[in-house]
């Protein structure tokens, strides 16, 4: 599962070291800085695609989620809009954590354009 750093503190709050390897791919493992001591700590990938969801509509986006044969899409639309939303950009992944997290990804690189 692949999530940079940087929307990892974005979406958690915190100031992210370094992600961490694990066998396991349903968590996401990290160290943090706890006041001034660095910490481990993990969290679950779907637990962790709904807080980037929360923080992409806390940025004014909202990600929605479709299907094809082989894969899931994500799309970005823009909050601002009332009946009649525009596509900001559309992602596909082999599963949905990771179209969320490449849709979480644009936003962050693309927060002030």
């Amino acid at each position: 599962m692949n999530i940079s750093k940087e929307l990892l503190s974005d979406v958690m709050g915190i100031h992210i070291y370094r992600r961490k390897k694990v066998a396991q791919t349903s968590v996401i493992r990290y160290e943090f800085d706890n006041m001034g001591e660095r910490r481990d700590s993990f969290i679950n990938i779907y637990e962790l695609q709904n807080k980037c969801k929360e923080w992409a509509f806390n940025n004014k986006k909202e990600v929605t989620s479709g299907l094809t044969e082989a894969t899931v899409f994500y799309q970005v639309f823009d909050t601002h809009y009332e009946v009649w939303r525009s596509v900001d950009k559309e992602f596909e992944a082999p599963t949905e954590p990771e179209a969320v997290f490449k849709c979480c990804q644009w936003i962050l690189e693309n927060k002030d354009k």
